[in-house]
């Protein structure tokens, strides 16, 4: 699949690739995601002070 869009990708001319990172942008600063870039500064002191869990405490509980 990455492959694919990585073909589809390198097809476009600049002015569509522009196009296409202004819809993502917008999409990724829409209400949607709110929550979650909400959630990610929270946690960026304490990523920044080195609390985080490892990744089997996070694949623990799911």
């Amino acid at each position: 699949m990455e492959a694919l869009k990585k073909q589809f990708a390198e097809k476009l001319d600049k002015k569509d690739k522009e196009l296409i990172e202004q819809f993502i942008s917008k999409v990724v600063e829409s209400k949607k995601y709110k929550k979650l870039r909400d959630e990610l500064n929270e946690r960026r002191e304490d990523i920044k002070k080195g609390d985080v869990i490892s990744f089997d405490e996070f694949f623990k509980d799911v």
